[in-house]
């Protein structure tokens, strides 16, 4: 049986999604075709199920906190598998979510594996013409090896969530593709779960690119969960390595393109797809999204290509994807956007910091008297942004902002003009830019 749509998307995760929703927005017929569940990884096995438990844990220590003051009842413990059953049931409703935008936006979705044969895509019995079609299979996880771990202790920072018995000791190593760092959130939740856990990073910073004064924020972090952080670490001097239970390794991963039939393009598998801004590839009717195009394997990166790949497979200008986009951790809170100063310094760059103390901030104080840092960076010539990194209450929501500040040009003058809602987190980055904006004028 032979059909025909206008667009064909491969692949149902974010980049897909974003690709097959916008194309039925402007009137074309769309088919998606996924092999194993909508959503992809982000949904399933990454972002949110980490959000998820992450979440739950901060929540334990607010709690914690408020007991240890009369404020609530104590709660001594936080069940790890008990907040996978609760992971669990949340993924499967945005899971759903994703499901019914397809079915609202006219997109017939297909369940198989896709292979392309030309001027056509086979799905099991099916071929499916196509006007254009856009590839957004993601990509593959190589399993991690670390020299020295007992055999069968080694998991990539997923397989945590699905823990139902929390491990005696844990030696979590920091780092992640595309700087996800999920590792880092992974060793929180073991510690508030009562493992030993061992927090080891190859470098002098939990997170290569930190400039010391937030790597110290956010050391200070950690070190209240009771952990134990190792600097300038390396499996193979590492004595201690075989005795932990459980070694946390960060995910390798590939793009996917392994079975896809690019051969029948002119292509070879293996290796990213090249792309520009908005999702094209070297073929007029080929647009390619998300992880298997390399970069930053991240869901928002997925999500924006999908939509710019979606929106000229339909033969429209859809918007090109911003090149600075924000990461952010959930427990312990921190994030960071751009260069830091160290990194712009590196490249060339004149720079000034604007640095504010959460523990000083209205915030700061709601939120219970946390503790963190803001620091925004500029260039001196002009003041534009270059980046923040920030640990404490509020930092995705912090670095959200000065990524829309990046992404519409604008300097630190125009950001310390901005208002904001009082008390807020985002009230720090304008008196950061403040401090920028004077020393500028100076």
């Amino acid at each position: 049986m032979t059909d025909r749509f206008d667009v064909v998307v491969i692949g149902g995760g974010p980049g897909g999604h974003a690709a097959a929703v916008e194309a039925a927005s402007h009137g074309v017929s769309v088919a998606l075709i996924e092999a194993e569940a909508l959503g992809g990884q982000c949904v399933h096995a990454t972002c949110i199920p980490n959000a998820i438990v992450a979440g739950a844990a901060r929540t334990f220590v607010d709690i914690q906190e408020l007991g240890a003051l009369g404020v609530t009842d104590a709660v001594d413990e936080f069940r790890l598998g008990r907040a996978g059953v609760r992971r669990a049931a949340l993924v499967r409703t945005l899971a759903q979510g994703v499901a019914l935008s397809l079915e609202m936006s006219g997109v017939e979705v297909i369940e198989g594996r896709g292979v392309i044969d030309g001027e056509v895509v086979r799905v099991g019995d099916r071929s499916l013409e196509y006007g254009a079609i856009v590839l957004a299979t993601g990509s593959r996880w190589e399993p991690p090896t670390v020299p020295g771990a007992a055999s069968g202790a080694v998991v990539t920072p997923d397989a945590v969530h699905h823990l139902e018995r929390v491990p005696a000791s844990a030696t979590v190593i920091a780092g992640g593709t595309a700087r996800t760092a999920f590792s880092l959130e992974t060793a929180a939740i073991l510690a508030i779960s009562g493992a030993d856990v061992r927090l080891v990073t190859p470098g002098a910073t939990l997170l290569p690119w930190f400039d010391e004064a937030v790597d110290a924020a956010a050391r200070a972090e950690f070190e209240t969960l009771g952990l134990t952080i190792v600097d300038h670490w390396s499996p193979g001097s590492d004595s201690e390595l075989g005795a932990a239970e459980l070694v946390v390794a960060p995910d390798r991963r590939e793009p996917f393109t392994d079975g896809l039939g690019l051969e029948t393009l002119g292509w070879s598998a293996g290796g990213p797809l090249r792309v520009d801004r908005h999702g094209r590839t070297s073929l007029t009717n080929v647009y390619a999204a998300g992880d298997m195009t390399g970069g930053a394997f991240l869901t928002q990166a997925a999500t924006l290509h999908g939509r710019a790949a979606g929106a000229a497979a339909a033969g429209h200008a859809g918007r090109p994807v911003p090149e600075t986009l924000p990461h952010a951790l959930h427990f312990p809170e921190m994030a960071w956007v751009g260069l830091g100063a160290a990194e712009a310094e590196a490249a060339g760059w004149d720079v000034v910091v604007g640095a504010v103390d959460i523990a000083y901030t209205a915030a700061g104080i709601v939120a219970g008297g946390r503790t963190g840092l803001v620091s925004l960076v500029a260039e001196r010539e002009l003041g534009a942004i270059l980046g923040a990194q920030i640990v404490g209450p509020g930092a995705g929501e912090i670095a959200a902002l000065v990524a829309a500040a990046i992404q519409a040009e604008l300097t630190a003058g125009d950001v310390a003009g901005w208002g904001l809602w009082h008390p807020s987190p985002g009230e720090a980055v304008v008196d950061a830019a403040r401090q920028i904006d004077r020393r500028l004028g100076a």
